[in-house]
């Protein structure tokens, strides 16, 4: 059975290009949402990491660019809910945005499926022009028992020694920016001269910092989930619970999520049936601009 709409098909029955990711399949990836859990998942997705930053939006196409000037992001469908990922959410902070989708624990969804083709935009208006991204959470299954399902993931990053560029020294760098100063034609000016000529010490003088060991560290990974489901003859259940801590190997930047999920489901006859969904999470980002381009740090020495 897919999803499709406002109801469940047949796969055979389906006239129109869906694709349906199971969640078992992509929740292990130790990302911070789903949506960077899904890449390359299913024909024509297109998802790219815009950075690596955890929390950070991620471009994800279904139909490729459809507007010049709109987005082209797909509708986001949450349990029947439409997600409104264009709210203060993804605010962009500095040359970093945010994604709402984040605050979703991908242990908590049961599938994904997904609408590619123009036959969404007939369910869902035009909404549905980029693509239809439905998220069904887990509800129980009826006349079941108890079941408890605990993992816990836990690990490192690093940045890869091998790629990381070879510093210079401090008299090395020093010399450098003089070289610079003389082929300006302001030899008398340079800035590494020695102290009782206004300068800032000669060359040889200058002390050696490593940079890099001032920005990267050696990040922690967690992440907790506990679920419960069952259901009797008319009801089903899922209550389930989770915590996420990502570092990255920038110092400062970092994701921190807490979360609470509560379905229930109770058959009144065998046409009427009520549901109850609750979701709760609370996040924090910490997050850096990366890529600038390069600055004259020295332009304001004496």
């Amino acid at each position: 059975m897919v999803v499709v709409g406002y109801g469940t098909q047949r796969r055979s029955d389906v006239v129109g290009s869906i694709a349906r990711i199971k969640a078992g399949e992509v929740n292990k990836i130790p990302v911070a949402s789903f949506d960077a859990q899904i890449q390359g998942k299913a024909a024509g997705l297109q998802v790219i990491t815009n950075s690596g930053v955890p929390g950070e939006s991620i471009f994800l196409r279904l139909r490729g660019t459809t507007s010049i000037n709109s987005s082209s992001d797909p509708l986001y469908i949450i349990d029947g809910v439409f997600l409104n990922n264009t709210s203060l959410q993804t605010t962009n902070l500095g040359g970093r945005s945010t994604s709402p989708l984040a605050d979703i624990n991908p242990a908590d969804i049961e599938s994904i499926e997904l609408l590619k083709d123009a036959s969404a935009t007939a369910i869902y208006g035009s909404r549905g022009a980029n693509g239809v991204v439905i998220v069904t959470t887990k509800k129980g299954n009826y006349g079941s028992k108890t079941k408890v399902d605990i993992s816990v993931s836990n690990g490192w990053v690093e940045a890869d020694k091998s790629v990381l560029p070879n510093l210079i020294s401090g008299p090395e760098a020093a010399t450098l920016v003089n070289e610079y100063w003389v082929n300006s034609g302001q030899a008398a000016q340079s800035p590494f001269r020695p102290v009782s000529q206004g300068g800032l010490g000669a060359p040889e003088e200058q002390k050696t910092y490593d940079r890099l060991a001032f920005l990267l560290r050696k990040g922690y990974i967690q992440d907790y989930n506990i679920g419960i489901q069952g259901g009797g003859s008319n009801s089903r259940y899922y209550l389930g619970a989770g915590y996420t801590n990502q570092d990255a190997f920038f110092k400062v930047i970092g994701f921190n999520r807490a979360s609470i999920k509560f379905n229930f489901d109770q058959q009144l006859s065998g046409k009427v049936k009520i549901g109850l969904t609750n979701s709760i999470s609370r996040s924090y980002r910490n997050q850096a601009r990366l890529g600038d381009g390069p600055r004259d740090v020295y332009g304001d020495l004496p």
